[in-house]
């Protein structure tokens, strides 16, 4: 058995603070891949659209050393999951969480810092 762990930011199995948004806020992810040849990644936000430079996805395919712009306008509030599309990836803590806060109650506060996803 393999003790490999994949990450979001240096966290795993949802210990990533949860960045919280705004429904109805466009909100930047800008993510981006590290490691070998096998760390191809595709990040999916569960309950979310995401919107490339190509047009609307569900996920963001992710090769090494490869970086992507993706934004998103949550329509629903609720926690919602972060996660590597990846089975293994995710089975080996590449899982996180997204707090989506009801329209009207202000900015995105812990995104004002402009946290990077990686």
């Amino acid at each position: 058995a393999s003790q490999m762990m994949h990450s979001i930011n240096g966290y795993i199995f949802c210990n990533l603070p949860p960045p919280s948004v705004v429904a109805g806020s466009r909100v930047r992810f800008l993510l981006a891949a590290f490691g070998s040849e096998e760390g191809m990644h595709s990040p999916r936000f569960p309950g979310q659209l995401l919107t490339t430079a190509t047009g609307p996805v569900q996920a963001s395919a992710l090769m090494p050393a490869l970086t992507r712009v993706v934004d998103m306008t949550p329509v629903s509030p609720g926690t919602w999951t972060i996660m590597c599309d990846i089975h293994d990836h995710t089975e080996a803590g590449m899982i996180a969480q997204l707090v989506v806060k009801p329209a009207g109650s202000g900015t995105s506060p812990s995104l004002a810092g402009r946290r990077a996803l990686a």
